[in-house]
């Protein structure tokens, strides 16, 4: 029976889904033109996450790691184009703030490969509890600035 990742389906998951993304300008965007564009980022980049298949359904280690990469990179893409959006001032606080929370997630992507890596599923149980958390307070600040998409779990 190949070996299974439960713990990690929930949080790898759901950090996918609670990325914003979009694409900006010079000039901050209206709270309406940001939470369409994030939210559209959002649902594509989902659409090419389930393409993956999920994290807790890897059968060994070497398609943990795989999968675990191309999800951190499509997280990674992600932060990159939020970045570039220009959140309107009485939201760009809090954007701000998520987008921390997401590099804390990249962090944690790079373990679970290590951790992958050196077959250590104590420490993948504890990342994934890590990013359970994490990810709940990303998604709070995400829905607080009216994102459905990207908050969705």
């Amino acid at each position: 029976m190949p070996r299974r990742f439960p713990l990690l389906t929930v949080p790898l998951s759901l950090t996918v889904l609670a990325t914003l993304a979009g694409c900006g300008g010079e000039e901050p965007l209206s709270r309406a033109e940001y939470v369409k564009q994030a939210d559209a980022i959002c649902a594509r980049t989902a659409a090419r996450g389930r393409e993956l298949g999920d994290v807790g359904d890897a059968g060994s280690v070497a398609e943990l790691e795989r999968i675990t990469a191309t999800r951190r990179r499509l997280a990674e893409q992600q932060l990159e184009e939020l970045r570039a959006l220009k959140a309107p001032g009485e939201i760009a606080e809090t954007a701000d703030d998520a987008y921390e929370l997401q590099e804390g997630l990249l962090e944690r992507f790079d373990e679970v490969i290590r951790a992958a890596k050196d077959k250590d599923s104590v420490k993948l149980q504890q990342i994934g509890t890590e990013l359970v958390k994490v990810t709940e307070q990303s998604r709070a600040k995400i829905r607080a600035i009216g994102l459905k998409v990207c908050g969705a779990g």
